[in-house]
């Protein structure tokens, strides 16, 4: 895709039903994949995954207008594989409120170490 397309800064759910949606979550990077092999296997039907591939800028409006899409939601999260004080969490949430997202984390929690025992 990306040799032949262009890189897109978030990229919606290609298996979520707007109808059926109720929860949110955002994320980025491979965790997605992680995310959505559980959605399949557990056939989860109301929650979305949103990929954000590119922090900053974050596209505020484009995100907005993927978000529009889920006017059911009611619950959303930023999901990541690292603790909570590791990873893109304390970037992502202030920017999340000021668009007027409730944000909850959705991870580990926040650690000295990066290594999980």
């Amino acid at each position: 895709d990306f040799t032949s397309g262009h890189f897109q800064e978030i990229l919606d759910d290609p298996q979520a039903d707007p109808a059926l949606i109720r929860r949110v979550i955002l994320c980025s990077g491979k965790l997605y994949y992680d995310l959505a092999e559980e959605r399949q296997r557990r056939e989860i039907k109301d929650c979305a995954l949103i990929r954000v591939e590119q922090l900053y800028p974050l596209n505020d409006a484009m995100l907005r207008g993927i978000l529009s899409r889920y006017r059911k939601a009611s619950l959303f999260g930023w999901a990541q594989e690292e603790s909570q004080n590791m990873g893109a969490w304390s970037f992502i949430e202030p920017r999340l409120r000021a668009m007027g997202i409730d944000v909850q984390y959705v991870g580990r929690d926040a650690s000295a170490s990066p290594a999980t025992i």
